[in-house]
Order: structure tokens, then sequence, then C-alpha cells
């Protein structure tokens, strides 16, 4: 992926709220460049599978904090040197199982940039 920033995966957490359950993605973007990221578009071909059955689009709605990380949604532009802590969530309905997630850009179709996989068991 691009050289101007670095993607971290920090972890997967299962998300409780009345809107449902979600499979929360964590990860950290830290921008290495000297200019400012654009990250409006970001999130909008991320793909997320559960036990390899693709699970519908990340969900933009969730818009709590959670752990501190901000859904990647909300994330419009990361400034040069500083980093963003930010979450991707899929709606699930079993809490185990392998999850994964490519993580896009969303400027140029399936340009995925990172890829994250857990399993989570009983």
């Amino acid at each position: 992926y691009d050289e101007d920033y670095e993607l971290t995966y920090d972890g997967l957490e299962i998300y409780e709220s009345s809107l449902g359950k979600y499979a929360i993605f964590e990860y950290t973007i830290n921008n290495t460049s000297d200019n400012t990221l654009d990250y409006s578009m970001v999130g909008y071909s991320m793909v997320g599978y559960w036990n390899t059955q693709l699970l519908d689009e990340a969900i933009f709605t969730l818009d709590d904090s959670i752990n501190g990380y901000a859904n990647v949604f909300d994330v419009d532009e990361i400034h040069a040197g500083m980093t963003a802590k930010v979450y991707v969530a899929f709606e699930i309905y079993e809490d185990v199982g392998v999850f994964e997630c490519y993580f896009d850009t969303g400027y140029i179709l399936n340009e995925r940039i990172g890829y994250a996989c857990a399993e989570i068991e009983e």
C-alpha cells in the first residue's frame, strides 16, 4: 500500500448495542508523510467475512466511540505526523467463529491495503 502511512491491526471486539451485534475491527493509521491524508472515502469498499461467509457492508451508522476508537467513516483527514485510532464494524448474528476484514481506501475498486483475521471461540 501507499508509503505515506502505516496501517496496524489492533484487535477485534464483539460489540453489542441497542442497534444490534457487531464485529469491531480496530486499527491505527499513522500518517508518516508530510501531507494531510484525505480519508473521506475510506471504508466504502471494505469487506468482512464470518466463517468464509460474506457479511453485509461495513456499518457507517454506528457512530459510538468504542475503546477510544472512532468509526473509520467519521475520519475525513489525518494531518502529517498524526495517528488515528479507527474501527470498522460489521453487523453479525453469531459471535464465535473466524472473522476477517479487508481494509480498503475506497478510491480504487478493491484497492485492499490491509487484511485482518481473528478467531473467537466460546
